[in-house]
């Protein structure tokens, strides 16, 4: 019993990432990928506002939805973990204060990373959409790429033990909110009109 709750207090925070980064990646490519396989992107496109605008509200979007997800996702896992240990009383397996924030912080950013990369992605290459087929396709290469970073980040805790998962986390989440920050940035200058009208 205390080696399983080792185990969900160690990787239950990379297991939610994944699942996280998974949902968040998975709803832009049914919301845009709908629209794009339906034709009606050039609908979006001749509205009177500028592409810009257009892609950075897509990623406002995303955003939102990620959030929701982790807020969702983080307490049916993370937060009835810890009542069952707690109720359990393994107090001695209690994580430092310093764990926890770690443990919400790393899904939610893997997450934010996990929208927006989904979004440019759909956004610059139109016919990823084609290969959706479904709710939570995970052969789409969209959302294997998009969640690449949650599962990069559990591999390296599953077979590297020696690392300290607190300083995996810590980098993870440093640079997936850096990478989201640069994507923001760069992102409207990488998008181009004429790919998404031509993809129609």
């Amino acid at each position: 019993m205390a080696w399983a709750a080792a185990f969900l207090i160690i990787e239950g925070p990379f297991f939610v990432a994944i699942f996280t980064s998974f949902t968040a990646a998975n709803i832009p490519l049914n919301i845009i990928g709908s629209e794009i396989n339906r034709g009606t992107m050039e609908l979006l496109l001749a509205a009177p506002i500028r592409l810009r605008t257009l892609v950075l509200a897509m990623f406002t979007a995303s955003l939102s939805f990620a959030v929701a997800s982790w807020a969702v996702l983080s307490f049916v896992t993370l937060v009835l973990s810890f009542f069952t240990l707690w109720g359990m009383g393994i107090s001695q397996l209690m994580p430092e204060p310093t764990y926890w924030e770690s443990a919400f912080l790393l899904p939610l950013s893997l997450a934010i990373l996990a929208g927006l990369l989904s979004v440019l992605l759909l956004l610059l290459f139109p016919s990823l959409a084609r290969f959706r087929t479904g709710m939570l396709v995970t052969q789409n290469p969209v959302i294997l790429i998009a969640a690449s970073p949650a599962v990069f980040s559990f591999l390296v805790i599953t077979l590297r033990p020696d690392v300290s998962p607190v300083r995996v986390a810590s980098f993870a989440i440093v640079g997936s909110l850096i990478l989201s920050g640069l994507l923001v940035l760069v992102a409207p200058l990488l998008v181009r009109g004429e790919t998404l009208l031509h993809e129609e």
